[in-house]
Protein backbone atom coordinates (compact mmCIF):
# COMPACT_ATOMS: atom_id res chain seq x y z
CA UNK A 1 0.00 0.00 0.00
CA UNK A 2 1.37 3.75 -0.62
CA UNK A 3 1.78 5.76 1.50
CA UNK A 4 -0.43 9.13 1.06
CA UNK A 5 -0.44 12.77 2.38
CA UNK A 6 -2.97 11.59 5.43
CA UNK A 7 -1.08 8.68 6.41
CA UNK A 8 2.54 10.63 6.55
CA UNK A 9 0.87 13.12 8.68
CA UNK A 10 -0.45 10.77 11.18
CA UNK A 11 2.57 9.30 11.55
CA UNK A 12 4.37 12.33 12.10
CA UNK A 13 1.77 13.60 14.80
CA UNK A 14 1.58 10.05 16.33
CA UNK A 15 5.79 10.26 16.59
CA UNK A 16 5.63 13.86 17.95
CA UNK A 17 2.89 13.18 20.49
CA UNK A 18 4.98 9.79 22.04
CA UNK A 19 8.11 12.04 22.03
CA UNK A 20 6.27 14.38 24.44
CA UNK A 21 5.58 11.19 26.96
CA UNK A 22 1.81 11.03 25.99
CA UNK A 23 -0.05 8.03 24.43
CA UNK A 24 -1.50 7.33 21.18
CA UNK A 25 -5.26 5.80 20.23
CA UNK A 26 -6.13 4.34 16.80
CA UNK A 27 -7.89 1.70 15.34
CA UNK A 28 -6.01 -1.34 13.89
CA UNK A 29 -6.72 -2.19 10.10
CA UNK A 30 -5.43 -5.84 8.50
CA UNK A 31 -5.48 -9.59 9.99
CA UNK A 32 -1.80 -9.55 10.77
CA UNK A 33 -2.37 -9.62 13.66
CA UNK A 34 -5.43 -11.69 14.69
CA UNK A 35 -6.74 -13.28 16.59
CA UNK A 36 -4.80 -11.16 19.54
CA UNK A 37 -5.95 -7.89 17.79
CA UNK A 38 -8.88 -7.69 15.66
CA UNK A 39 -9.50 -5.41 12.93
CA UNK A 40 -10.72 -1.85 13.91
CA UNK A 41 -9.82 -2.95 17.75
CA UNK A 42 -8.52 0.48 19.07
CA UNK A 43 -5.04 0.35 20.16
CA UNK A 44 -3.22 2.66 22.96
CA UNK A 45 0.47 3.22 22.10
CA UNK A 46 2.89 4.36 24.98
CA UNK A 47 5.82 5.48 24.36
CA UNK A 48 8.93 2.83 25.37
CA UNK A 49 12.75 3.52 25.45
CA UNK A 50 15.18 0.76 23.78
CA UNK A 51 16.50 -0.61 26.29
CA UNK A 52 13.05 -1.54 28.04
CA UNK A 53 11.85 -3.51 24.80
CA UNK A 54 12.27 -7.35 24.92
CA UNK A 55 10.55 -10.41 23.16
CA UNK A 56 6.73 -10.90 23.27
CA UNK A 57 5.86 -7.30 23.12
CA UNK A 58 3.60 -5.50 20.64
CA UNK A 59 4.92 -2.85 19.35
CA UNK A 60 4.31 -0.05 17.05
CA UNK A 61 6.94 0.80 14.37
CA UNK A 62 7.47 2.63 11.04
CA UNK A 63 7.80 0.87 7.81
CA UNK A 64 7.42 2.37 4.45
CA UNK A 65 6.20 5.67 6.21
CA UNK A 66 3.14 3.61 7.98
CA UNK A 67 2.49 2.36 11.48
CA UNK A 68 2.79 -1.32 11.88
CA UNK A 69 1.96 -3.11 14.75
CA UNK A 70 3.58 -6.29 15.30
CA UNK A 71 4.98 -8.84 18.07
CA UNK A 72 9.05 -8.58 18.80
CA UNK A 73 10.11 -12.44 18.15
CA UNK A 74 13.84 -11.48 18.02
CA UNK A 75 16.68 -8.76 19.92
CA UNK A 76 20.23 -8.03 19.23
CA UNK A 77 22.25 -5.01 19.88
CA UNK A 78 21.11 -2.78 17.01
CA UNK A 79 18.19 -4.43 15.15
CA UNK A 80 14.86 -5.91 16.57
CA UNK A 81 12.63 -8.41 14.63
CA UNK A 82 9.13 -8.78 14.42
CA UNK A 83 5.91 -10.80 12.71
CA UNK A 84 2.42 -11.02 13.34
CA UNK A 85 0.69 -13.60 14.92
CA UNK A 86 -1.57 -14.73 11.69
CA UNK A 87 1.82 -14.18 9.51
CA UNK A 88 3.81 -17.17 8.33
CA UNK A 89 6.90 -14.88 7.73
CA UNK A 90 8.71 -12.71 10.06
CA UNK A 91 9.45 -9.17 9.01
CA UNK A 92 12.57 -7.94 8.00
CA UNK A 93 15.27 -6.82 10.97
CA UNK A 94 14.26 -2.91 12.05
CA UNK A 95 16.33 -0.49 13.22
CA UNK A 96 15.63 0.67 16.68
CA UNK A 97 14.94 4.18 14.91
CA UNK A 98 11.99 2.85 13.67
CA UNK A 99 10.59 1.56 16.92
CA UNK A 100 7.58 4.05 17.91
CA UNK A 101 6.47 2.81 20.55
CA UNK A 102 4.80 -0.14 22.95
CA UNK A 103 0.71 -1.29 22.57
CA UNK A 104 -0.39 -1.32 26.20
CA UNK A 105 -4.62 -2.17 26.02
CA UNK A 106 -7.11 -2.87 23.30
CA UNK A 107 -10.29 -1.98 23.24
CA UNK A 108 -11.94 -4.32 20.81
CA UNK A 109 -15.98 -4.74 21.08
CA UNK A 110 -16.51 -2.87 23.55
CA UNK A 111 -14.02 -4.60 26.00
CA UNK A 112 -11.11 -3.08 27.41
CA UNK A 113 -8.53 -5.05 28.04
CA UNK A 114 -4.53 -4.74 28.89
CA UNK A 115 -2.23 -6.13 26.54
CA UNK A 116 0.60 -8.06 28.18
CA UNK A 117 3.70 -9.83 26.43
CA UNK A 118 3.30 -13.27 26.03
CA UNK A 119 5.52 -15.47 27.87
CA UNK A 120 6.67 -18.23 26.26
CA UNK A 121 6.36 -15.83 23.13
CA UNK A 122 8.88 -17.72 20.54
CA UNK A 123 7.36 -21.17 21.84
CA UNK A 124 3.98 -20.06 20.87
CA UNK A 125 4.96 -18.45 17.40
CA UNK A 126 6.61 -22.03 16.89
CA UNK A 127 3.38 -23.73 17.65
CA UNK A 128 0.99 -20.92 15.50
CA UNK A 129 3.91 -21.67 12.29
CA UNK A 130 3.76 -25.14 12.65
CA UNK A 131 -0.05 -24.95 12.76
CA UNK A 132 -0.52 -22.85 9.97
CA UNK A 133 2.23 -25.35 7.72
CA UNK A 134 0.45 -28.39 8.70
CA UNK A 135 -3.35 -26.28 7.49
CA UNK A 136 -1.69 -25.81 4.30
CA UNK A 137 -0.14 -29.05 3.89
CA UNK A 138 -3.61 -30.67 4.74
CA UNK A 139 -5.18 -28.67 2.25
CA UNK A 140 -2.76 -29.51 -0.88
CA UNK A 141 -4.72 -32.90 -1.35
CA UNK A 142 -7.74 -31.14 -1.18
CA UNK A 143 -6.99 -28.31 -3.82
CA UNK A 144 -5.33 -31.05 -6.50
CA UNK A 145 -8.67 -33.11 -6.25
CA UNK A 146 -10.89 -30.01 -6.52
CA UNK A 147 -8.71 -29.49 -9.96
CA UNK A 148 -8.55 -32.51 -10.77
CA UNK A 149 -12.64 -33.09 -10.90
CA UNK A 150 -12.67 -29.57 -11.95
CA UNK A 151 -10.87 -30.62 -15.04
CA UNK A 152 -12.61 -33.77 -15.77
CA UNK A 153 -15.70 -32.21 -16.01
CA UNK A 154 -17.58 -31.23 -19.64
Amino acid sequence: MKPTQTTIFWLNWCKEELAQGKNVLFLARGWSMFPSIWPGARLEIKPIDCSELCVGMVVAFERAEQIVVHRVIDIDQQFFQTQGDSLLQADERCDYSALIGVVVCVNDKGQHRALRKRRRAKMAILTNNMFKHLLILLSFPLRKAKRFFKAQTP
